[in-house]
């Protein structure tokens, strides 16, 4: 299998992440449409869910088998994490208002999806391959800022994993540049997050370098893209 670098392979218009072979991971891009639901009561925007259930085809899943990480502002925890064996009230089919927000997810059964659209937030998907556990974290600034992937490492724990029995991959993300992250003396959102899981016992961390809002590849918040998203898909195989 031809791999466009070391992390990606590209195969029918998504690119399927070299990490392990018991999980699979798919990363959308621009050329795969915008992956951002509106959010707006009861509209529905037919390109957007085409472009859904495409991107969810191409990675092998039907849509009711996935579930949204649906992050929202303000908040006053940005670390809630959930376990689910099923979509249930995540299901990405259901209407964006009736979908609870979540900033992470985790799961043991094969075959769920854990959907997260992202534009220059980091999302990190964790995976447990003693326990063959899979978590999916929105690593933006605010979940950063309550220690995020310390409390996710935390979480995975009481559910029975340990961290050196973890690793850990990083999507596209924004870089220091256009996006300091100034509670941490304006590094990166990277830097940080690989920090955290480090201090919390994990150090096997593959990390995508692309930097969102310098890349054409990828949408960015900062540059503009503010109602669109690019995402990762993630599940256990069968």
């Amino acid at each position: 299998m031809p791999f466009c670098n070391w992390n990606y392979a590209k195969i029918l218009g998504m690119k399927l992440v070299n990490f392990d072979s018991d999980i699979c991971i798919t990363l959308s891009d621009r050329t795969d449409g915008n992956m951002k639901n509106p959010g707006l009561d009861n509209w529905v925007d037919d390109e957007i869910i085409d472009n859904r259930r495409k991107f969810f085809a191409t990675s092998g899943l039907m849509v009711e088998r996935v579930a949204l990480i649906r992050t929202s502002y303000p908040s006053d925890d940005y670390t809630q994490y959930k376990i689910i064996n099923e979509p249930g009230d995540y299901q990405i089919s259901l209407p964006n208002d009736r979908i609870e927000r979540s900033d992470g997810m985790a799961t043991t059964a094969h075959g769920i999806g854990l959907f997260l659209p992202i534009a220059d937030c980091l999302a990190v998907v964790i995976w447990d391959s003693v326990k063959k556990c899979l978590m999916v974290v929105h690593a933006g600034r605010h979940n950063l800022e309550q220690n995020g992937l310390i409390k996710a490492v935390e979480f995975l724990k009481l559910h029975g994993s340990q961290p050196w029995d973890m690793k850990a991959w990083f999507s596209p993300s924004a870089g220091a540049k256009n996006y300091p992250v100034h509670a941490f003396g304006g590094k990166s959102l990277v830097t940080v997050a690989k920090e955290q899981l480090e201090k919390a016992g994990v150090t096997q961390i593959k990390i995508d370098e692309t930097d969102t809002t310098t890349s054409d590849q990828y949408y960015s918040h900062c540059q503009g893209d503010r109602d669109k998203r690019f995402a990762i898909l993630a599940y256990i195989k069968a």
